[in-house]
């Protein structure tokens, strides 16, 4: 395999690509287009486009590639040179960007504790020891099943546009996702103490009592924003945490537009 293409290379070919086009869905994902060029086919890029697979989907797993590409030539050359465009580690400072992954273990997070489950997915309390910072780490699964796969991406890709557009205090902020062959993953801040059905479930104190008091407001104010955004979120498919004990956050389960 060849050594991996630096990201610096993907932001200029992605502005070439847009200059050259005026087409933003090429400028969004210079990654496929690397690797169609490495195919020699640059039709295999519009291919995948007109399918909804995005620079999102990488690394694509082989079941996947199997089925989205009919030339077996264009499979087996697909699969290694999606390894040239891979990220081998995750920056110090997140700023909210995408990282493509091999094995997400590399991120090394340490794992703290195990916040809740949804319907889409796990929520770990997880460190980076490098430097201490904590993050909410949300984790799907790929399924095996194609189509299953398609309506996950789909979601994933949904969920990362709506988060992406919230700025409120009340809101937790999302600070990368990452993906890799097995799973799509949502790091975001700050971490909740826990969720609000279990908040409401303990034997609450005259402190907690005053907490749930004023974190209706808090409550209140993200839901009119993400209103007025347009962004629908399902209060009761998604976890309302009180954070530091002290206000309510809206967290990401499933924020979609």
């Amino acid at each position: 395999m060849d050594s991996p293409v630096s990201p610096e290379v993907f932001q200029k070919l992605s502005t070439s690509l847009f200059q050259r086009t005026g087409k933003k869905e090429w400028r969004d994902n210079p990654r496929l287009y690397f690797i169609s060029r490495q195919l020699g086919r640059e039709n295999v890029f519009q291919d995948l486009l007109n399918n909804n697979v995005t620079d999102l989907w990488l690394p694509i797993p082989k079941y996947v590639v199997l089925r989205i590409l009919e030339d077996e030539k264009d499979k087996k050359a697909f699969l290694e040179a999606q390894e040239m465009c891979l990220d081998d580690r995750m920056p110090t400072s997140l700023n909210g960007q995408h990282l493509s992954l091999m094995d997400s273990d590399c991120l090394e997070l340490n794992e703290q504790k195990f916040l809740g489950s949804g319907r889409y997915g796990e929520v770990h309390h997880v460190v980076d020891p490098r430097t201490g910072v904590a993050y909410a780490r949300k984790t799907m699964s790929r399924p095996r099943n194609f189509f299953k796969h398609r309506e996950l991406m789909k979601l994933f890709q949904r969920e990362l546009s709506g988060m992406r557009r919230v700025r409120h205090a009340h809101c937790v902020t999302l600070m990368a996702t990452c993906t890799d062959t097995d799973s799509v993953i949502f790091l975001s801040s700050p971490v909740a103490d826990m969720d609000l059905a279990s908040f409401l479930d303990s034997d609450l104190s005259g402190t907690q009592l005053d907490t749930l008091c004023r974190a209706v407001g808090c409550i209140t104010s993200a839901l009119t924003y993400l209103h007025q955004l347009n962004i629908r979120y399902d209060l009761f498919e998604n976890d309302v945490h009180p954070v530091n004990g002290n206000k309510g956050m809206m967290t990401s389960n499933r924020i979609t537009s």
